[in-house]
């Protein structure tokens, strides 16, 4: 005879094996904000990463062999269409890793680009060996970056700010092992 608690444990074990995310990606960041000289620094606007970001994006499964896929929504923009392009860095210990930009957009609409781990910028302060983040460690922010064609930070400036955005952030490797 099956005991009241086996059949709920083996739903529950049901539920979160049906639930749960797919293993070879997590979502680093979604979510809307308005971008404006109130709500960042030095056209940074900083979040923290997801609870679903591993702390190691080495082990089990390791995430540099991927690429993180970027959906920007951009649902409000400043009248005159001045050419602009977006960026997200990832802060860590020593330093911080960069995707590409976006494309160049004059408009609302959404924009996705992808960037493969490997290609991304590695920041670093004075020693260019001393670059980039150590992905044993966790992310400590997420840096949404507003700029503009020529890649310079615009903080404040009317022609870029205020404006309405919404990102999603997915970090995806092609196959995983555990």
């Amino acid at each position: 005879m099956i005991h009241p608690f086996q059949i709920l444990f083996y739903f529950f074990l049901f539920l979160n094996s049906s639930c749960s995310r797919p293993i070879n990606q997590f979502v680093i960041a979604d979510l809307s904000w308005t971008h404006s000289k109130e709500t960042t620094t030095d056209s940074h606007y900083r979040v923290q990463p997801s609870i679903e970001t591993p702390r190691n994006l080495l082990i089990p499964i390791n995430y540099t062999r991927g690429s993180v896929i970027i959906a920007l929504d951009v649902k409000t923009k400043p009248i005159g269409g001045t050419p602009t392009r977006f960026q997200v860095c990832f802060e860590g210990i020593p330093h911080y890793v960069c995707t590409d930009q976006s494309p160049v957009y004059n408009t609302t609409g959404r924009y996705i680009w992808a960037t493969n781990v490997a290609s991304f910028y590695r920041g670093y302060d004075k020693d260019p060996k001393d670059s980039g983040i150590d992905y044993s460690k966790p992310i400590s922010k997420v840096a949404l970056i507003l700029k503009d064609s020529e890649n310079n930070k615009p903080q404040g400036d009317p022609r870029f700010t205020p404006t309405d955005l919404h990102i999603k952030i997915v970090w995806k490797i092609q196959n995983s092992t555990r």
